[in-house]
């Protein structure tokens, strides 16, 4: 067959395959044409923005319908928000803010595991374009902070070795203990000044330059570290002498804490502070002679928060101050010491404390706080961070928050009161590495110390 015939042929196959394939398209789906992608954030970001922020761009252009919401790990979803209609140009690219709702506000404030999802709907298209990504959790109000190879976060193995010195040092701590309410200083839980109101900020908190007020030529590395901080313009450090805080930045991965902040003439000062870059990733400690603990232990470390009280357990070392702390040594971690004690046995800056694995906490009737206290104890430890006016551990400030959570979680009685009920007498003192203070020999004992008969 030729000629006209086949021409014929040829143009019917051509149709029918173009028949086919326009059948074949009306039936696939056919997504939105929107790039979509949603910017690494953490939950404490979400909750500082009051959105959940989406970068779009349109291939063509037009009208789309976005809707944020959280899916959890067993695939269940739950919306952040109400759905937001906009309107995207051509090929341009734009990000678009989805506001949370109380619901969804109040789900991530329940620190939730699982991952974002926005939903990007067209009309006339079939199918919707959607991104995800996980949903970081951050410190302090979901995790704790640091590596989980930090020492802070590390349990002590039930056969961790006792210091050689473990009941002469412990029975200087029980010995201050004892003492204290004698003396006006009964230990304590610190939770509204002398310990840390911790700042969280988003990416965008905006930078100032904290003065630091010390002669030209001391600590100029400090100077520079304190240059450009994400402070907020309402920060208000802890009452007290020390005036302390810390500013947490989790999208940096980075936090700053400072000793007697303060503002004068419209601009902030602090007489000491640091630094701490990848907080998540790194040692824990402060290098060189910053951080504003003398021992140069940060001070969100070892830090109680409400969340954890309420949950009933610690996953973390817990710090503690000590008077008459140990003049001429520290113990690994610690950096540095400003102990005056000369007596032989006293507790050195970075000594670590441990509840006796063998005691059934549980059994003791403790109060709950208490109970969490003492199981962290147990597990983790207690690390002397610094020296004390009554020995005390430390919470994060009541300030943080809209109304002060401790008054419930301690059951109306002050943190003195409780602590009457821990037991001390069962602390043990572990292995201790030992570093004399360069260039300075041991002192001559004081008289106090020569009167209350420790040489």
């Amino acid at each position: 067959m030729g000629g006209p015939n086949r021409a014929f042929v040829v143009v019917a196959l051509v149709a029918a395959a173009l028949t086919v394939a326009a059948i074949s398209s009306a039936r696939a789906p056919r997504t939105v044409p929107v790039d979509a992608s949603l910017p690494a954030a953490g939950q404490s970001d979400l909750l500082a923005r009051g959105a959940v922020p989406v970068e779009l761009r349109h291939r063509s252009g037009g009208r789309v319908r976005l809707a944020a919401a959280l899916r959890g790990a067993d695939g269940s979803t739950q919306a952040l928000g109400a759905a937001r209609v906009v309107t995207l140009a051509r090929g341009r690219q734009r990000t678009v803010k989805l506001p949370l709702g109380d619901a969804g506000r109040a789900l991530l404030e329940s620190c939730p595991a699982g991952k974002l999802l926005v939903t990007v709907e067209g009309k006339g298209y079939s199918k919707a374009r959607r991104a995800s990504a996980p949903l970081r959790l951050d410190p302090p109000d979901c995790e704790r902070f640091f590596s989980p190879r930090a020492f802070w976060n590390e349990a002590l193995p039930a056969d961790a070795p006792l210091d050689p010195s473990s009941a002469e040092v412990t029975g200087e701590l029980i010995r201050s203990v004892e003492a204290g309410p004698g003396q006006g200083r009964p230990a304590t839980i610190n939770t509204d000044a002398y310990t840390p109101p911790v700042y969280t900020v988003p990416a965008d908190q905006p930078r100032v330059k904290v003065e630091l007020d010390q002669p030209a030529g001391i600590a100029d590395d400090l100077r520079a570290a304190l240059a450009s901080v994400p402070l907020p313009a309402d920060a208000r450090a802890a009452p007290g002498t020390d005036a302390e805080i810390v500013v947490w930045q989790p999208s940096t991965d980075t936090l700053w804490e400072f000793w007697q902040l303060r503002r004068k003439s419209g601009r902030w000062h602090a007489r000491w502070g640091g630094r701490l870059a990848g907080v998540s990733t790194g040692p824990a400690v402060f290098g060189s002679n910053w951080g504003t603990s003398a021992s140069g232990l940060p001070l969100a470390g070892g830090l109680i928060t409400p969340r954890e009280l309420r949950s009933g357990r610690i996953d973390h070392a817990l710090a503690l101050g000590v008077p008459d702390v140990r003049a001429w040594e520290f113990a690994v971690p610690a950096r540095r010491t400003d102990g005056v004690s000369t007596c032989r046995h006293a507790v050195p800056e970075g000594a670590r404390f441990r509840l006796d694995p063998a005691l059934d906490v549980d059994a003791l009737g403790l109060p709950p706080a208490v109970a969490t206290i003492a199981r962290a104890a147990q597990r983790y430890g207690i690390v002397v961070r610094e020296q004390a006016g009554a020995v005390a551990f430390y919470a994060q400030n009541a300030s943080t928050f809209r109304a002060d959570p401790y008054a419930d979680l301690f059951q109306g009685r002050p943190p003195w009161e409780l602590l009457a009920s821990f037991p001390w007498r069962h602390l043990q003192l572990t292995r201790m590495q030992l570093v004399g203070t360069e260039g300075q020999e041991r002192p001559l004992p004081r008289p106090e110390d020569v009167l209350r008969g420790c040489t």
